[in-house]
């Protein structure tokens, strides 16, 4: 019962989020790759939302992920976070990002928590040190 009680406020505050930057539900299902009802269940406390979700949610929208699931901090998120969490998915290439958000989303410990500066900054430095093997070895060498 306690999830459901949560999944109804996160749900309040993603519609309070989205009206206030005044889109529909199918905007922010569009950018999210989801079909609209996806977007109406999570309002409606129905389901939880997925990790994929919340990242569109902070990248494409600005919305604080710690406002969103807690209640606490601003709506919308600091640019620092915005722009180093870009950069970080930036710099995996867009081949291994489906498989680096289906590892991350696969721990229990990323989807109890919000991601913060520091997580993006260790993931920034592994991006690095793995570009830099990649270069070092590339395919049929």
């Amino acid at each position: 019962m306690a999830k459901k009680i949560i999944n109804l406020e996160i749900g309040a505050r993603l519609r309070e989020a989205r009206e206030k930057l005044g889109f529909q539900q199918s905007q922010i299902a569009e950018k999210a790759g989801v079909k609209s009802y996806v977007i109406r269940d999570y309002e409606l406390g129905a389901s939880g939302i997925s990790s994929e979700v919340l990242q569109v949610l902070l990248n494409e929208f600005g919305i604080n992920l710690n406002w969103l699931l807690s209640g606490e901090g601003e709506m919308y998120a600091k640019n620092e976070t915005g722009t180093k969490l870009k950069k970080a998915r930036q710099g995996i290439g867009k081949e291994h990002e489906p498989e680096l958000v289906g590892n991350l989303s696969d721990m229990p410990e990323f989807n109890q928590r919000v991601i913060d500066v520091a997580d993006l900054e260790t993931l920034e430095s592994l991006i690095t040190k793995i570009k830099g093997q990649t270069n070092a070895n590339p395919k049929g060498t």
